[in-house]
């Protein structure tokens, strides 16, 4: 027959308690639809709880195991969800690997925690690509802080896509629509540029090595070139590095038939020291202005290409040349030590004053001086002692022999004299200058100035020679061209008086007053002189 066990029971809500159960007794709580034991360390341990469903499996209190020797453990639903619930604080959800704890799944302030428990074990998340090979997708590396290493592609969907650095989001990169991205420091405080650095790690930089570039290129469907890199800024070592130097260039790079990398030709570049370095010509704003620091506008270019300097020109270095005209055929090219040479490559170099009336020229074997409009070549040679220069007529002048001119001393006329020549005559102590002179009917000696001693008897009065002046008588001079007075007494000479005379022409209407002091003792109309010259020989003669 059957036995009847019947453990403790109790009917209300409740966990027993070490009074009511001894140890290794059961008990059942009806209310809570469970059975409980005390242990042998006096604990009241729940040992089951009833099963309200067909499909429900409970557990006491204590550790659940559910091992197998071999073989996999299924957990499967065919319609409804898995789900596991650890009510301990963070509902941690651990994963071991035959005992050894690897990482977990926890709750933590409302977040979802990932966690690796291996030291420096990286976080990897793998899928299958189309081809059903396993590809890894993200690796979190705790080796380096948690860094993210994405295996491929990163896209960001979303237009003003945000990409924010550092701990306090400081810095960011901004997705513009249809347009670029936006680099920007978030700092709003006085001196927080925006600094976008590109860095080479590479241990040793040696001359002429790149050490950062930026390209730009196009993706065109012609392809080559076209889809090539079409522009670039090269910095390139100019000089292998050191802990105290790192001389560096920037070259700039265009494309026309090339790739613009940094292989190709420099259109610019700016060296180390600040020198620019241009391939093509260099062209600055109408009515620009190039200076330096101290003058901004030491150059200024005007629209029409005029130049104005407001300093000084210096060409420092010998041999420079200043070029003119449109094919340079005027240079002035400096001479060291000697000066600056004038040449013309297409005729004869000039230097004109005011117009081409007044110039200095060369045509290579004489100089040209041009006066007036008129031009004379000076001679290749110098001329003998006493030469003079004389012109052809036609603007050639050369060195020649004096011709005539000469000047005799003596009591005696010179004999064969030539037009223009002059012979002092010293006798009886006249000391007469006289010129050979061609009146141009005959050639004759003519007193050329009064003498320098007293004269007698030399009035020619009315054709008379040696008589007395009067007043009121005529005078002639010799041969129409030279007149003296004297007086008819001799104290004229010891005591001489210029006197007042007037000369009247009626025929050629010429008057001239001559006075002198002191006072004019006579007036004398000399109406038989006929011509100026006479006029001037009295005068001359009147001393």
């Amino acid at each position: 027959m059957s036995v009847a066990i019947k453990p403790l029971r109790k009917f209300t809500t409740g966990t027993p308690t070490t009074s009511d159960m001894v140890e290794g007794e059961i008990a059942v709580n009806t209310a809570d639809k469970k059975i409980f034991m005390r242990d042998d360390s006096n604990n009241i341990v729940t040992v089951g709880t009833a099963i309200t469903a067909a499909d429900d499996i409970a557990a006491g209190d204590a550790a659940v195991n559910i091992t197998t020797t071999t073989g996999d453990i299924t957990v499967d639903t065919a319609d409804g969800k898995i789900v596991l619930d650890a009510g301990i604080t963070g509902g941690f959800t651990e994963f071991h690997d035959d005992g050894t704890y690897y990482g977990s799944i926890s709750q933590d302030s409302n977040n979802m925690r990932i966690r690796s428990q291996i030291n420096s074990g990286d976080v990897i998340i793998q899928g299958k690509d189309s081809g059903g090979s396993l590809v890894n997708s993200v690796r979190f590396d705790m080796s380096d802080s948690g860094a993210l290493q994405l295996f491929n592609n990163m896209k960001m969907a979303s237009d003003g896509a945000i990409l924010k650095m550092g701990s306090n989001n400081d810095v960011t990169f901004t997705h513009v629509h249809n347009s670029g991205v936006t680099l920007t420091n978030a700092i709003t405080g006085d001196n927080s540029p925006i600094v976008f650095q590109l860095k080479s790690s590479e241990l040793v930089v040696d001359t002429d090595e790149v050490i950062a570039s930026i390209e730009m290129a196009a993706t065109d469907a012609h392809g080559g070139d076209a889809a090539g890199v079409a522009a670039g800024i090269h910095a390139i070592a100019e000089a292998e590095f050191t802990a105290t130097a790192n001389p560096t260039k920037l070259v700039f790079t265009t494309g026309v038939s090339e790739a613009a990398d940094a292989s190709a030709t420099a259109k610019m570049t700016l060296s180390s020291a600040g020198l620019l370095t241009i391939a093509d010509d260099f062209i600055i704003k109408d009515a620009g202005t190039i200076g330096s620091a101290s003058d901004p506008d030491a150059i200024a270019i005007g629209a029409d290409g005029d130049v104005t300097l407001t300093q000084d020109l210096e060409l420092q270095h010998d041999g420079a040349i200043l070029s003119f005209g449109l094919n340079d055929e005027i240079a002035l090219t400096h001479v060291h030590d000697t000066g600056l040479a004038l040449t013309d490559s297409g005729g004869t170099p000039t230097l004109q004053f005011h117009d081409s009336n007044e110039s200095v020229s060369s045509d290579g074997t004489n100089l040209i001086l041009t006066s007036g409009g008129i031009s004379f070549k000076i001679p290749t040679s110098d001329g003998s002692a006493d030469h003079i220069i004389k012109t052809d007529g036609n603007g050639n002048l050369s060195f020649v022999e004096q011709s005539g001119g000469s000047v005799t001393i003596g009591e005696n006329a010179p004999g064969s004299p030539d037009a223009g020549d002059m012979w002092w005559d010293s006798s009886d102590d006249q000391g007469r200058l006289k010129v050979y002179y061609n009146d141009g009917n005959s050639s004759q000696w003519v007193d050329a100035f009064p003498s320098i001693a007293p004269v007698e008897d030399r009035v020619i009065l009315n054709g008379t020679d040696g008589a007395s002046a009067n007043a009121g008588d005529e005078l002639l001079g010799e041969d129409n061209s030279f007149v003296q007075l004297e007086p008819a007494t001799t104290d004229f000479f010891d005591n001489p008086v210029i006197p007042s005379i007037q000369f009247t022409n009626t025929t050629n209407a010429f008057v001239t007053t001559v006075s002198a002091t002191p006072s004019a003792d006579t007036n004398l109309d000399l109406s038989t002189l006929q011509t100026e010259d006479d006029v001037i020989g009295l005068i001359m003669a009147m001393g």
